[in-house]
């Protein structure tokens, strides 16, 4: 991810995307709640982060990817789950 605020944390820049997405673990993302509280470059950084999420999820643009690497990604997805069901 690029970071917009050269001032934002570097450790919190690089989990910024995650925890947007809701994607940490319960711990680092209170972690990075209390440093946010604290940190008002990493505030600012979360604010244009989410401004830009909200942004980009009203555009209207149907993005779809190439054929070939749909059909990859579904074989790739087909023997992971074979290989989790065999473990």
């Amino acid at each position: 991810m690029t970071q917009i605020n050269p001032d934002c944390c570097p450790e919190l820049a690089e989990k910024l995307s995650a925890f947007i997405d809701e994607e940490l673990p319960l711990e680092v993302k209170q972690t990075i709640e209390v440093h946010l509280v604290n940190c008002t470059d990493c505030e600012e950084t979360l604010k244009v982060e989410l401004f830009i999420k909200q942004r980009l999820s009203q555009t209207s643009v149907e993005i779809s990817a190439p054929h070939e690497l749909v059909i990859r990604l579904r074989e790739e997805i087909s023997t992971w789950q074979i290989e989790q069901d065999l473990s």
